[in-house]
């Protein structure tokens, strides 16, 4: 936990540092915060910052957590998900195709284990502040560190707002 706490800080951190270089226009969204119904959870939020590598090309680093509730009735503990990873979009105007990895570390029960799931899929992004962002995406997992909680939801959809 004390890895992901600083983790979470170093990234902050940098993303501050990186959008003090780039030129500011108020009206373009610098942040997406979203919701992901499966995607490899049940349920999960996660923060984004978009850095543009020129009009139709964005590079996302991004943080988040998830849930998958455990069934008590088979003494399968509830697992806590804690995601960080980075997707790069390619695009025409707010829609992309997106690609990346996620490295994802489970808490599950008293035990921890991680993964490295892909990211494939469909995403429109505004480039302005206060509009919807919509995903439709494909998660398989590439690795798993141990065999923990039997749920694998390789298809996510997303919903959120860019800021």
């Amino acid at each position: 936990m004390k890895h992901t706490l600083s983790f979470f800080c170093c990234f902050f951190f940098f993303a501050h540092m990186c959008s003090a270089q780039q030129t500011r226009d108020t009206s373009v969204a610098n942040n997406l915060l979203y919701f992901s119904l499966l995607k490899q959870s049940v349920l999960s939020i996660n923060y984004e910052r978009p850095f543009r590598l020129n009009p139709n090309m964005t590079i996302n680093p991004h943080v988040g957590t998830g849930y998958i509730p455990g069934e008590t009735e088979k003494n399968v503990p509830s697992d806590l998900t804690l995601y960080h990873g980075g997707y790069l979009l390619f695009g025409i105007k707010n829609f992309y195709i997106e690609s990346g990895v996620d490295f994802v570390v489970h808490d599950y029960g008293k035990q921890f284990y991680y993964n490295i799931n892909g990211n494939f899929g469909l995403r429109y992004q505004p480039k302005h502040k206060d509009h919807m962002m919509f995903s439709l995406t494909y998660n398989p997992i590439f690795y798993r560190s141990e065999k923990g909680n039997d749920f694998d939801a390789p298809y996510g959809f997303s919903v959120g707002l860019a800021f």
